[in-house]
Parts: C-alpha cells; structure tokens; sequence
C-alpha cells in the first residue's frame, strides 16, 4: 500500500527541525546567563506540525488532540520540557503513519460505509426505485474509488481524472477504468434528472460489480 510521499517528506522535515530548534537555543530575553526555545522557530514549526497532523489523521484523532495540548501548556519560553513530549509525539505519529496503519483504519472504515450504501441501494432495488439504487452505487464507487487514490497518491481530481491515473499507474486495468466510467455515467444519468435510462438489471449488475471492487480494493 503506497503512502503519499509529500507527506512522509514533510514528517521527517518536521521531525528534523524540531530536532534542530531543541538542539539550537537561544538567550532569555529578559534573564541572563539562561537558554531558551527560540520563539521566533517554534511558533512556525508549531502551525506547521497541526496542520500536516490534521492533514494525515485528521483534527479528530488522539494524536491531534495531545499535540494541540502540549503545545497549548507552554506559558513561558523557558518551558522546553512541552515542546519535547510534542516533538515525541510527533515522532511516534509518523511511524505509525508509515507503518500504515491509519491507512489500514480509514480504508476499513471507507469500506464499511460503502457497503452500508450498497445495502441501502439493494433495498431500494428491491422496492423497484430503480435511479434511486443507482444513484447511491455510484455514490459508493466514487467514495471507494478516491480512497484508493489517496493510497497511491491520487488525492484530488473528478471521478474520471482519478480513474484514468490509478489505470495509469497499474492498479487496475484499461477494462475496469471503462466500467468504473459506464458505472459513473449511468450515476451521472439518474442523479440529473435523465431517469429511466438504466434498467432494474442494468443497476443489479452495477451493484454486484460495485461491491466486487470495493470488496477486493478496500478489504
């Protein structure tokens, strides 16, 4: 499973220039002959630190949360010892992150939720609301498929451009990129007002395929 690589260069950047700000202090303003945190480097690391942190785990994770209260206890330069839990912590976060970790929790839960949609879009099925059940396919196989871009690097773009760079990049091939689209397309058709155009079979077969995918790439 591939990480983003600007991610993990902008952790171990991180990592080493809150090495550097430890190793490197500077005079009190005020009492002299005492060393400490340069002001003027912490601050920016800081800012820096909360959103890569906020970017690789979200602001709702433990390791947020702990950073942003460490660093929030420091009343007066002087107070290095908040600075070096956070620089700690930091550091554990990125081997969990690299380990893959966070990847394997967020794409187990993508899975989960899309499987729940898919559900939801066979009961409609069952209850003849054809575009209904197709719309929420799609839904699924869009969520399903910019988790699988962001875990090899794909993390922006429309549904076709992130289709067109996983096929690029070897994770499926030119036949799946196609059905990926006709999938979408037949979303896109429902979703705008075009009804009727996909069959009670036609969206039987988009979800069978659907959960397949989702099933092999996210589990």
């Amino acid at each position: 499973m591939r990480l983003d690589p600007v991610i993990n260069q902008r952790f171990e950047a991180l990592c080493s220039e809150g090495e550097d700000i430890g190793a490197k202090m500077v005079p009190h303003p005020v009492l002299t002959g005492k060393d400490v945190l340069d002001q003027a480097r912490v601050v920016p690391w800081d800012t820096s630190c909360r959103d890569l942190i906020s970017r690789a785990v979200g602001r709702c994770s433990e390791y947020y949360k702990k950073f942003v209260a460490l660093m929030d206890s420091r009343r007066r330069p002087e107070d290095s010892a908040s600075f070096g839990h956070a620089l700690e912590l930091l550091r554990r976060l990125h081997q969990d992150w690299r380990s893959g970790y966070f990847t394997n929790i967020r794409a187990m839960v993508t899975g989960e939720a899309c499987s729940d949609t898919l559900n939801q879009a066979e009961e409609l099925l069952t209850q003849k609301y054809t575009d209904a059940a197709c719309i929420l396919c799609g839904a699924a196989l869009e969520t399903a498929l910019r988790e699988l871009g962001r875990q090899h690097g794909v993390s922006s773009g429309k549904f076709n451009e992130i289709n067109i760079r996983l096929r690029q990049k070897g994770i499926y091939a030119q036949p799946d990129e196609d059905q990926h689209r006709s999938w979408y397309g037949r979303r896109n058709d429902a979703a705008h007002g075009d009804l009727g155009k996909s069959t009670e079979q036609d969206v039987r077969n988009m979800l069978e395929g659907v959960r397949r995918f989702i099933g092999t790439r996210l589990t």
